[in-house]
């Protein structure tokens, strides 16, 4: 019977360990499946946000361009009534 019961708690001890080592695994595999989700939203995120910067610039360089295109027109008008030519 003294045998019987020591077979028992080594059976206990081994099913716990068992069940111990299942549950870090599964801790484990849940930590590197969050870092693969992670890492693919943070890509996601900078290929979403590639389109918005390229419009920030290409808008930058419209103002630019209409900015001299005010330039431009406004010279070549006082440039025309200095000459005292028309429009």
């Amino acid at each position: 019977m003294l045998l019987t019961g020591r077979y028992e708690q080594q059976r206990d001890n081994l099913m716990q360990q068992s069940f111990n080592m299942e549950q870090t695994n599964y801790g484990i595999q849940s930590v590197k499946d969050t870092k693969t989700v992670v890492s693919s939203v943070t890509l996601l995120l900078a290929v979403i946000a590639q389109p918005a910067m390229l419009i920030s610039a290409a808008n930058e360089q419209l103002i630019k361009v209409y900015y001299l295109h005010s330039i431009n027109q406004s010279i070549n008008q006082s440039i025309n009534k200095f000459l005292g030519w028309p429009k």
